[in-house]
């Protein structure tokens, strides 16, 4: 049938006839709407069923607004960090950062700005050590001087050596050599009173050792 406006007392009506035949429980909208002459119109798309929300303020972003299970108006409170930047270092009270709670665009980032040093190998152990408020990322060891060599295979002791001229041994330390330097060496035998010479221990630097003709003059006066 044709449905026609009618006032509102017309609807006041219908709905007591409803609830008073059905209850307010099972009493139905559509059929108020019949009894009074009016058509019941369908739900406005910007209302939507809201029972499924599960999110609390504290899961949605700061200023966004959203409606809770329960039908109430609920503004986000979780914080909009944006794009946090944080460089660490080595001095107290900054080589740690905590990562604030909330929403991030994902462009921030935690860094280190690393340090590189170089050393040179010497006898004695080095300890390689950051700038202070740096962080060590790389030593760079250069290689071994010229000077230093491997004495592992040394051999040679204090005795070897001549006086006054210094060797390194085999485990590393200095000594000084103790040959006598004997120089040249020029020496006589008579073969008369003198038979032999001795040669001195040490190093020589040559020389001679003759036989003197008194032997052939004491033949000779004979």
């Amino acid at each position: 049938m044709a449905l026609r406006d009618h006032s509102l007392d017309d609807k006041i009506t219908a709905a007591m006839e409803e609830f008073s035949s059905k209850g307010y429980a099972g009493a139905s909208l559509r059929k108020i709407a019949e009894k009074a002459g009016v058509t019941v119109g369908a739900i406005p798309e910007n209302y939507q069923d809201v029972s499924a929300t599960t999110a609390a303020p504290a899961d949605v972003l700061a200023n966004k607004v959203f409606i809770d299970a329960d039908g109430v108006t609920q503004a986000g409170t979780m914080p909009d960090n944006g794009a946090v930047e944080k460089v660490l270092d080595a001095t107290a009270g900054n080589q740690e950062y905590t990562v604030p709670a909330g929403k991030h665009s994902g462009a921030g980032k935690v860094s280190v700005v690393l340090e590189t040093k170089s050393a040179t190998p010497a006898e004695a152990a080095q300890d390689i050590t950051p700038t202070k408020g740096k962080v060590l990322g790389k030593v760079k060891v250069g290689a071994i001087p010229d000077k230093y060599k491997d004495v592992s295979g040394v051999t040679a002791g204090a005795a070897d050596v001549l006086d006054g001229k210094f060797i390194v041994l085999a485990d590393g330390s200095k000594v000084e050599g103790t040959m006598a330097n004997n120089g040249a060496i020029a020496k006589t035998i008579d073969g008369l009173t003198q038979t032999s010479v001795d040669i001195p221990a040490g190093y020589t630097s040559g020389g001679t050792v003759s036989l003197t003709d008194d032997i052939e003059n004491a033949l000779a006066a004979i």
